[in-house]
């Protein structure tokens, strides 16, 4: 989890309920990158851990082969923005450390026009797994937002604020009630995946994957969220989930297949 410093602030972007921001900062090696800023208001903050979420399902999709943008945190003093946004929208915003993505260029919003020769139906399986994994109810949704890049050669992931709905209750969860109510009928790949005509080993790759997730190497961001501060649930409450999953992969199978009929 790389640490970013601020270099200037750009334009505020059209659309999105964060009004993200186009900024330059200097990564861990001193290099300016173009990124874009999220900025989670403290109650975003508070109810649903939103920085917190975007880095480890950006950490979790790396072990499943889905490409994210690198990602950084970053903190300002608010002043450097006060001319992007109202009293009352800059007074919400959380003081914390804020997500930044970096800005991948040559990439489109995904559309069903856009969609590419080159990409199969395993491209769009391994999306729709990890996005029933960690509940993002964002990727299509109510809002029809896709919240998938397009370039020439792979489908990117962005934003994933809206996932691990279940991991914030104090009572012991039953994971497999979640699934079971997964609104997968909303997603924006399900239509892809219901027209396959290989369904049969579709998510062969992806459970595979599930089945040696490697839950030590997410220690290390739980260290860094705790090292900056930047609220989360106990570690304890993810990894238990995480355990349950790999030892229920017939369950994600028997669910995935299920949707895609």
């Amino acid at each position: 989890m790389q640490e970013l410093q601020l270099v200037s602030v750009g334009d505020v972007l059209i659309g999105g309920t964060t009004k993200p921001v186009n900024i330059i900062a200097l990564n861990e090696n001193g290099t300016p990158c173009k990124y874009i800023l999220k900025l989670f208001t403290k109650k975003q903050i508070l109810q649903g851990i939103s920085v917190a979420k975007e880095i480890i399902s950006s950490e979790l999709a790396k072990q499943f082969n889905l490409i994210c943008p690198d990602y950084g945190v970053i903190n300002f003093e608010h002043s450097e923005i006060n001319n992007l946004y109202g009293k009352e929208r800059l007074y919400s915003l959380d003081e914390g450390y804020k997500f930044c993505s970096k800005f991948i260029g040559q990439s489109v919003i995904f559309t069903p026009l856009v969609t590419k020769s080159f990409l199969n139906d395993y491209d769009y399986a391994n999306i729709f797994a990890f996005d029933f994994f960690v509940y993002n109810i964002d990727r299509g949704g109510v809002r029809k937002k896709p919240n998938l890049l397009i370039n020439d050669s792979d489908l990117i992931l962005i934003d994933h604020e809206l996932t691990f709905s279940f991991i914030d209750s104090d009572k012991k969860v039953d994971y497999e009630s979640y699934l079971r109510n997964y609104p997968y009928q909303h997603h924006i790949l399900i239509k892809y995946l219901k027209s396959s005509r290989q369904k049969k080993h579709l998510f062969d790759e992806f459970l595979e994957m599930l089945k040696v997730l490697n839950l030590s190497s997410l220690n290390s961001t739980f260290d860094g969220l705790e090292r900056l501060q930047i609220p989360h649930y106990e570690r304890e409450k993810f990894i238990n989930y995480f355990m349950w999953a790999k030892q229920n992969v017939t369950i994600f199978e028997r669910y995935l297949k299920g949707m895609i009929q």
